[in-house]
C-alpha cells in the first residue's frame, strides 16, 4: 500500500485533516503537514521545512490540497523537493503558479485519490 503525505497552506489545515481521516478509515498510511508556527523566527520556518522534507522522504505520494489553486511558498518548496526526489505530486485543483504546475503528476480530488489508491492504479512518473 502506498503512503501519502498531505500538504497545503496552513489556512486549509482542517480540510487536510479531514482528507487524512478519510484515508485512515481505509487503512491508508497518511502523514500530514506540520506547519505549526510558534514564532516569526526564520529558524522556525527552517525547522518546518526540514520536517516536511523528512515526511516527503518517507512517503510514496505527495498530495497537495490546493484550494482555488493556491499554494504558498512552503508548499512550493515541498512540491519542488518531492519532484526532485521522484515522488508523485498530486494536487486537488489546478495550481495557479506556472512553475508549480510543471511539478504536478495529476490533478485529482480526494475521492478520486482514495479510489486510485484502493484500486492500485497509481500513475508512475516518467523520467
Amino acid at each position: 500500500m502506498k503512503t501519502i503525505y498531505i500538504t497545503g497552506s496552513r489556512r486549509y489545515f482542517l480540510e487536510m485533516k479531514s482528507i487524512k481521516s478519510s484515508l485512515n478509515e481505509k487503512d491508508i498510511e497518511v502523514s500530514i503537514t506540520d506547519k505549526k508556527r510558534d514564532s516569526e523566527d526564520v529558524s522556525d520556518e527552517k525547522a518546518t521545512i526540514l520536517r516536511s522534507f523528512k515526511s516527503i522522504d518517507e512517503c510514496d505520494i505527495v498530495y497537495v490540497f490546493a484550494k482555488e489553486g493556491y499554494v504558498d511558498r512552503i508548499v512550493m518548496a515541498e512540491m519542488s523537493y518531492a519532484y526532485a526526489k521522484n515522488k508523485e505530486v498530486f494536487v486537488s485543483e489546478n495550481v495557479l503558479d506556472g512553475a508549480a504546475q510543471a511539478l504536478v503528476t495529476k490533478i485529482i480530488n480526494p475521492e478520486e485519490l482514495l479510489e486510485m489508491i484502493l484500486s492500485g492504479n497509481i500513475i508512475k512518473k516518467i523520467k
